[in-house]
């Protein structure tokens, strides 16, 4: 079980901001493969963020940049 978010602005006409979020999503320990997966078999995912842009100063030229923690 777990839930993401997401949010894209357009702050300009060739410019596009965007952001990203992503709660703890969690996941029965698979104890089939405790020996495979790590910490016992907990198949468990962190939390995630993100932000980025979008630039695209042509018609046929797109520039963008993305970050995620």
């Amino acid at each position: 079980v777990g839930l993401r978010l997401g949010w894209l602005w357009e702050a300009l006409p060739n410019l596009n901001i965007g952001a990203t979020c992503e709660t703890p999503t969690y996941i029965h320990k698979y104890r089939k493969y405790k020996g495979l997966i790590p910490n016992a078999g907990d198949g468990s995912l962190p939390a995630n963020f993100g932000v980025g842009f979008g630039w695209r100063p042509f018609a046929n030229w797109l520039f963008g940049c993305d970050v995620m923690y």
